[in-house]
């Protein structure tokens, strides 16, 4: 599995890695910007994943410039820490 380092966060369900690609991780969507409960979920993602490596899975299918793929965080889905952190909020 590709492994990279999020630089930056742009939404729920959009970062930036540290070589400027941009990943939509599969398994789950959240509000864009402006939508109700945006930025709570930006700032679970960001969270989640800022200062960590994370792992790549192989690219499904790209969307509007974004690499969506399946991405995990020390092992775990991602969206499955998505899930679990918002239940706790």
């Amino acid at each position: 599995m590709a492994r990279g380092i999020p630089k930056r966060v742009i939404d729920g369900d959009t970062f930036v890695l540290s070589n400027g690609q941009r990943v939509r991780p599969t398994g789950y969507n959240a509000p864009e910007k402006g939508q109700s409960g945006w930025l709570a979920a930006k700032n679970t993602l960001e969270d989640l994943v800022l200062g960590k490596t994370v792992g790549l899975g192989k690219t499904a299918n790209w969307d509007r410039g974004r690499n969506v793929r399946p991405v995990t965080v020390e092992g775990q889905p991602l969206e499955k820490l998505m899930r679990r952190h918002n239940k706790r909020r």
